[in-house]
């Protein structure tokens, strides 16, 4: 399963390219998130951008979230959480040089936990799967910097974004000293993402 799902991205990114429709491109950008039962968490992620129909983006991300915790009496619950986002982006052009955009999709989460108990607590071995959530977002995006090619432009954008996450992590956490078990978690929650795009 996930390697088709790396193939479909890299297909994706090839596509692109290929396609090299005005408002495709490729970005990086900084990512926070409130996740729920869990603390907030910061990461990064790589986003590959393509034109479908005027003013119509499909959008296919990845983020690294890195040791998203939850301390307590137990002990330390520790997840490392990568989603691969597909969206739909409706995009309206607010100016020469901005427009803003909003949409959502879904989301394939790769979850790896970890826990270490506090003295006095029994070991457990949490067990989470990947799972499918959901996301949505609007933001906007600034014309920085127009760059002149041999075989035409490309443009650096600032883009800022509000986010919303929807995950149910299974047996991922422990919450309880006196009689550990490894428990669900409810990641839903907001967050920002920042980064820059270069587009054709």
């Amino acid at each position: 399963m996930r390697k088709i799902l790396w193939a479909g991205v890299a297909a994706l990114g090839l596509a692109a390219v290929v396609t090299a429709r005005a408002d495709s491109g490729w970005g990086f950008y900084g990512s926070y998130w409130d996740a729920g039962d869990l603390a907030d968490t910061y990461g990064a992620g790589g986003d590959i951008s393509m034109e479908m129909i005027p003013n119509v983006r499909l959008d296919v991300r990845c983020t690294v979230f890195s040791n998203v915790n939850l301390e307590n009496a137990a002990g330390k619950s520790s997840l490392d959480i990568t989603p691969l986002d597909a969206m739909l982006l409706v995009v309206i052009p607010a100016g020469e040089r901005w427009n803003v955009y909003g949409g959502g999709g879904i989301s394939y989460y790769f979850v790896s936990a970890d826990f270490t108990p506090n003295p006095g607590v029994a070991n457990v071995a949490v067990d989470s799967d990947d799972e499918i959530g959901g996301l949505a977002l609007v933001g906007a995006e600034f014309n920085v910097v127009n760059n002149k090619r041999l075989a035409g432009s490309t443009r650096t954008t600032l883009f800022t974004e509000v986010t919303g996450r929807f995950l149910e992590a299974n047996n991922a956490v422990v919450t309880s000293a006196t009689a550990p078990a490894a428990d669900d978690a409810s990641l839903n929650g907001v967050g920002a993402n920042v980064g820059l795009m270069i587009r054709w």
